[in-house]
C-alpha cells in the first residue's frame, strides 16, 4: 500500500480488522470500499451501484462483451468498467483454451468478443469455429499486439458479418486510440479510402497498415525521428510519443526519477512504439521499437517480414527476429508454423519473401 499510494481500498467482513490495522501506519487517510455486507468505516459497493439510477448514462441492457484477456489487463479492467457503467453483462475468460472457448461463446452469446490477435488467428485457421453458429457475434475487438492485415483478411472472410477494431494503448497511459464510431474521424478522402472488416488500411512504403483509429478525447500525440527527435509529418513512421491527463504516476521500486527519464521536455511519454498518422488522423502502429533491427545501415521491421511469410498458402503463423551477424549488424530469422498436412521447404519461404519484399534483401 506505500509502495502504490493506495486511496481506496476493498475490504470484507473476515478481513476489515486485518486490513485497518494494516493501514494504520500509513501517513496519509484513505476511504474503505466494502463489498459482500457493511463494515465500519466502509462505502458498501451494493449502494454505489443500486441507489445510483443511472439517469446520466448510456444503457445497452440486454448486450454482452465476452472477454478472453488476463484478468490483470488493462483491457479487461477498461471493459469491466464500461460494463458495470452502461449495464452490459461482462463475461471474462482469463485464460484461451481451445476446447472450451467456443463452448462459452455458445452458451453466453456475446454480442462483441475481446481477444488477443493470437485467439483471433486461432479462429481463423480452426475448422471448429465452421461448426457454430456466430451469427450473434457482431463486434470482435483486437488489443495487445499488432493485427496483421493477413489476419484481418481471414476474420473477414470467415465471419463477414462482424465488424472488427483494433484498440491502441499500454498500461502506463491506459487507451489512447481506437476505431470506435462515438469519436472517429471524419474520412477526408473516402475515395481513396480502403477498408477490411470495417477497418481502415492504408499502404506505406509499400507495406499495408492496419488503422487502430483515432485518438481518444485528452490524449495527443506526436511522432519524432528515432535518431534525432525531431518532430514528423503524417505518413512517416516514427517514434510514438504520447500524452494523456491521466497517465500513471511511475513504477513500483523506481524513483520517480526513472520514470521522468521516459518523458520528453513536454511531458510526452516514449511508447517504445514505431507508428504514423494519415491524413484522416488514424493511428497505425508498425512495430515495437526493441524489435527492430539493423540489415547494415538500414532498420529492419520484423513485422514486415512477418506479413508476407503468412501469406503463403501453407504458412499458420510465423516469428521473425533478428540475431548477430559480424558482416551485416543483423540477419533475419523465421520460425515458421505450417498448417496441418502442409509441407514447404525453407528455400521456398525464401523466394516467396524475396520476390515481394521491396527491402534490403
Amino acid at each position: 500500500m506505500k509502495e502504490v499510494y493506495s486511496r481506496f481500498i476493498l475490504i470484507e467482513k473476515e478481513t476489515a480488522n486485518l486490513v485497518k490495522s494494516a493501514t494504520a501506519s500509513l501517513e496519509w487517510e484513505v476511504q474503505y470500499l466494502s463489498i459482500g455486507g457493511d463494515v465500519e468505516g466502509s462505502i458498501p459497493i451494493e449502494d454505489m451501484i443500486f441507489k445510483d439510477d443511472g439517469s446520466g448514462k448510456e444503457t445497452r441492457f440486454g448486450q454482452c462483451s465476452l472477454l478472453c484477456l488476463a484478468n490483470f489487463s488493462g483491457v479487461a479492467f477498461s471493459r469491466f468498467y464500461y460494463c458495470m457503467m452502461v449495464g452490459e453483462t461482462f463475461i471474462n475468460v482469463p485464460k484461451f483454451d481451445e476446447k472450451s472457448f467456443l463452448g462459452y461463446i455458445e452458451k453466453y452469446k456475446p454480442d462483441s468478443l475481446h481477444l488477443f490477435p493470437y485467439i483471433t488467428s486461432w479462429m481463423v485457421q480452426s475448422a471448429d469455429v465452421e461448426k457454430y453458429d456466430l451469427s450473434f457475434v457482431k463486434k470482435i475487438v483486437t488489443a495487445g499486439s499488432v493485427l496483421p492485415v493477413t489476419l484481418l483478411k481471414g476474420l473477414s472472410e470467415k465471419l463477414p458479418h462482424v465488424r472488427v477494431y483494433q484498440l491502441y494503448g499500454m498500461t502506463e497511459v491506459i487507451m489512447i486510440a481506437t476505431e470506435d464510431s462515438w469519436h472517429c474521424a471524419e474520412i477526408r478522402s473516402p475515395e481513396n479510402c480502403e477498408t477490411l472488416g470495417g477497418l481502415k488500411i492504408t499502404k506505406l512504403d509499400n507495406e499495408t497498415h492496419v488503422s487502430c483509429g483515432v485518438l481518444t478525447p485528452f490524449a495527443k500525440a506526436k511522432i519524432v525521428d528515432v535518431q534525432t527527435g525531431k518532430c514528423l509529418g503524417r505518413g512517416v513512421k516514427g517514434k510514438l510519443l504520447v500524452k494523456v491527463p491521466y497517465h500513471m504516476k511511475g513504477y513500483i521500486r523506481k524513483s520517480i526519477q526513472d520514470y521522468n527519464a521516459e518523458l520528453d521536455g513536454d511531458g510526452f511519454f516514449d511508447t517504445g512504439d514505431i507508428a504514423f498518422f494519415d491524413n484522416d488522423d488514424h493511428l497505425y502502429i508498425v512495430e515495437r521499437l526493441k524489435s527492430v533491427f539493423k540489415y547494415f545501415s538500414h532498420h529492419v521491421f520484423p513485422s514486415e517480414i512477418e506479413t508476407l511469410i503468412n501469406m503463403h498458402a501453407a504458412v499458420s503463423n510465423c516469428a521473425v527476429v533478428g540475431v548477430p551477424n559480424p558482416m551485416t549488424s543483423y540477419l533475419a530469422r523465421a520460425y515458421v508454423v505450417l498448417k496441418p498436412g502442409s509441407q514447404v521447404t525453407e528455400d521456398e519461404i525464401m523466394d516467396h519473401v524475396a520476390s515481394r519484399f521491396l527491402g534490403h534483401t
